[in-house]
């Protein structure tokens, strides 16, 4: 199975709309008639673009509904605030990237360091998909979900030089989320790397379950995971992020049509890319990949080998062979077991019948009795390796 972006990766800009385009002025006309005259035709009224101009009414000076908007309980930033945090946006401090946003350390004011996320993209990108996200990330805490510390939403009037050495009046709008730094990084960047130990994969499984019940708790199909949506603190605690597409059902609504196809290729449900149906199955099957690639890329010494994701996916998901492939010098004969119940649990998500698919809380049950049965403690050498790891991985930031 290949596992890859199935959105479209774009670079951060920030939305540019042209409000008006000045014109050059003919020599000075003598008659009052026609001075108004070429005053109104002085500037003229210009669309959104991206490399072209076309009609549009856009009056000068007009803010966005977003422009003002106050979230309770999140620190509404400015972007002076933003690009000095960043250091101008500098890509020495790029630590991620999506489709429609650049990830940036930064560093506010008081000290602390945080994750800045920069909106931007196509002409069709605006404020609303922002607005959206914020307001839903702020009404959501808890340990296995990432902190939403504040945002920024501005919008400036500039002179912009056009490629036809035309001048404009130009609109670009600034839009920010500012969320707590998690120093490793994201899942995907340890996941099929040796060192990282089967203690360690499987508190990140344990972590990423607890943050899906939170969310299914409030009716909430994140439709996105993936290991490079989970980051992880510096405890190696699992923290969901990224909710632009994330939708939350109304009243007692349980499943729902999408009219967009929107996700990642290989962790998106099939009844989802076949009908659009979106229900808390669509998220069980993605955490059913992301434990399944825990798995697999924790079952060898330098990771697993090159190529194996292409593999014919029942081959892939049979559990006698893929357990025949662990290194036995990475585990104890507990955490055995403990692979192979984790790996009948992912194998449950990933049924392509959703209604035989467990609910989130039924693998918490199965987790939860995993926990208590473990105790074995894990090798020094796991640990070792670990711990080597986890220090590399620090200083790349």
């Amino acid at each position: 199975m290949t596992l890859g972006v199935f959105a479209v990766v774009a670079t951060a800009t920030v939305n540019i709309t042209i409000i008006m385009e000045r014109i050059e002025c003919p020599a000075q006309p003598q008659d009052a008639e026609a001075v108004q005259s070429m005053a109104s035709s002085s500037w003229a009224a210009c669309s959104r673009i991206e490399t072209d101009v076309k009609e549009n009414n856009v009056p000068a000076g007009s803010d966005p509904p977003f422009a003002s908007l106050l979230v309770p309980g999140l620190t509404k930033f400015s972007f002076s605030e933003m690009r000095e945090a960043t250091n101008n946006f500098s890509k020495d401090n790029v630590i991620g990237s999506g489709g429609f946003s650049c990830v940036y350390k930064g560093r506010l004011q008081d000290g602390q360091v945080v994750a800045i996320k920069r909106f931007g993209g196509p002409e069709s990108f605006d404020g609303n998909y922002v607005e959206k996200e914020i307001q839903l990330i702020s009404k959501l805490e808890h340990h296995n979900i990432v902190k939403c510390l504040g945002y920024a939403l501005e919008v400036q009037t500039a002179e912009l030089m056009m490629p036809n050495s035309r001048i404009v009046l130009a609109e670009e709008k600034h839009f920010f989320i500012v969320n707590e730094y998690m120093p490793i990084g994201d899942l995907e960047r340890i996941n099929d790397r040796g060192g990282v130990c089967w203690s360690s994969r499987l508190q990140l499984i344990q972590g990423i379950a607890e943050g899906i019940h939170y969310l299914h708790g409030k009716n909430i199909v994140h439709m996105d995971l993936k290991p490079s949506n989970i980051l992880l603190d510096a405890n190696m605690n699992a923290k969901i992020t990224d909710f632009g597409v994330s939708k939350m059902f109304i009243d007692k609504q349980t499943e729902v049509t999408a009219d967009l196809l929107v996700g990642t290729r290989g962790y998106m449900a099939p009844e989802f890319i076949m009908e659009g149906k979106v229900s808390h199955k669509l998220d069980m099957f993605s955490f059913g990949v992301i434990l399944l690639r825990a798995i697999i890329g924790g079952m060898f010494k330098d990771g697993p080998p090159r190529g194996i994701w292409d593999n014919n996916q029942d081959v892939l998901w049979d559990t006698r062979k893929m357990t025949g492939l662990l290194d036995p010098s990475l585990f104890h004969e507990s955490q055995l077991e403990e692979i192979k119940s984790c790996f009948k649990i992912g194998l449950a998500c990933v049924d392509s019948d959703h209604n035989k698919r467990p609910t989130i809380d039924e693998v918490i049950r199965k987790l939860d009795k995993i926990k208590q049965n473990a105790g074995t403690p894990e090798n020094p050498s796991s640990m070792l390796r670990r711990q080597n790891t986890l220090t590399s991985m620090g200083r790349r930031h």
